[in-house]
């Protein structure tokens, strides 16, 4: 999906906004899924399903959630359950599928064992000066057959 979208121009020197806008389209991807896995500790992924008071967490969302855009929401819960091993995520996720069907970044332990790196590794939070440290990554592509 495309989207034509508009942008509040820059502030001036003297603090007040420019009456220009800018122009920009953004793509979007429709019918497509993605799966993020999460790792810990179980009563740390318990806090992150649960939320403070099991109030506010995946489990039990208090605001929408949407993927860059608000018509783009999940068709799914986003949380989809806390499992103990990779073996019993992939059995409920690809289900009879392998995962080396789909093409997927693979975290590595090692720098030698990876091609490329993803810098999301959040350092700080500050909004000044936001920091993030990378991870090694091999992308595995979809083996058909």
């Amino acid at each position: 999906m495309q989207d034509y979208h508009t942008v509040q121009g820059t502030v001036k020197p003297d603090g007040k906004p420019k009456r220009d806008a800018v122009l920009t389209y953004r793509q979007y991807l429709n019918d497509a899924f993605f799966y993020a896995l999460l790792e810990g500790e179980r009563t740390f992924l318990e806090e992150i399903a649960d939320g403070p008071e099991k109030k506010t967490g995946l489990r039990n969302l208090v605001w929408g959630v949407w993927l860059g855009r608000k018509a783009c929401i999940p068709s799914v819960p986003v949380l989809v359950g806390i499992f103990d091993s990779i073996t019993d995520i992939e059995n409920r996720l690809l289900g009879k599928n392998l995962l080396e069907a789909f093409t997927h970044l693979q975290e590595v332990d090692a720098f030698e064992g990876g091609i490329d790196f993803c810098r999301d590794q959040a350092a700080s939070f500050e909004s000044t000066s936001r920091q993030f440290n990378p991870r090694r990554v091999i992308l595995k592509e979809a083996k058909s057959g």
